[in-house]
């Protein structure tokens, strides 16, 4: 008696979504491919669900790029602006015997300059705002000047 086993293999990802620190007003692609792909993909946003299409309703900037015939799921965000500073998740549910795979990554946004002057970074380093005069900046770097001399 002969018996076959046949298991299929378990969807995993080829390439995960890394974390990103872009500027303001710049694009954002965040990379996700998988292998075996039998599960429904989508992408998360700090836990909110973005939905199964390529155009997510109510996200104009946003878009999923790619060829599922491939597994790829590459959420691009045009135009970023600081709400977009937030934790991703490509998620792939569950399917028959495949089991729930995701994998995340925090995109950082770092704010333009303003018309003073003024340097913001939103939540890098996960704090929630870090702002520089440019004149506090240089004074503050001329006293330590001064201290080591």
């Amino acid at each position: 008696m002969v018996l076959h086993s046949c298991t299929a293999e378990q969807q995993k990802f080829k390439l995960t979504p890394v974390d990103l620190v872009v500027s303001e007003g710049s694009e954002a692609l965040l990379r996700c491919e998988i292998h075996n792909a039998a599960g429904s993909v989508q992408w998360t946003k700090d836990g909110f669900a973005l939905g199964f299409t390529q155009s997510i309703p109510g996200y104009p900037r946003y878009s999923v790029l790619g060829d599922s015939g491939q597994g790829i799921y590459n959420l691009r965000i045009v135009n970023v602006t600081l709400d977009d500073d937030a934790e991703y998740q490509c998620q792939v549910g569950p399917y028959m015997h495949h089991t729930l795979i995701r994998a995340k990554a925090k995109l950082t946004v770092i704010g333009k300059c303003d018309h003073h002057g003024e340097y913001f970074l939103h939540r890098i380093f996960h704090l929630p705002y870090i702002r520089y005069e440019s004149s506090q900046l240089q004074t503050e770097l001329a006293t330590n000047e001064q201290i080591q001399a």
